[in-house]
């Protein structure tokens, strides 16, 4: 059976595969920020930082949204091979 769940599965999917490598990004630079010769104002380092706060909280959210559809797909599928 095809219902708008599935779709909705992949683009989640999709979304948390794109804020996971930019979370990843972010942290390579910050593990390499001692190193870097050109070091970024003090400013911008908070820019940064912050940026990476929402997109961690961003994807706890996705996450979240990720199992609730995936629980809704699961009664649907349910609810379908009952009646």
């Amino acid at each position: 059976m095809s219902h708008p769940a599935r779709s909705l599965q992949e683009e989640l999917a999709g979304e948390v595969h794109v804020i996971t490598e930019a979370c990843d990004n972010y942290n390579i630079y910050f593990n390499v920020y001692e190193e870097l010769s050109q070091k970024p104002t003090e400013e911008e380092f908070e820019i940064y930082r912050d940026e990476l706060t929402y997109l961690r909280q961003f994807l706890i959210y996705i996450l979240e949204l990720k199992s609730d559809v995936n629980l809704s797909e699961q009664n649907i599928e349910s609810l379908s091979q009952k009646y």
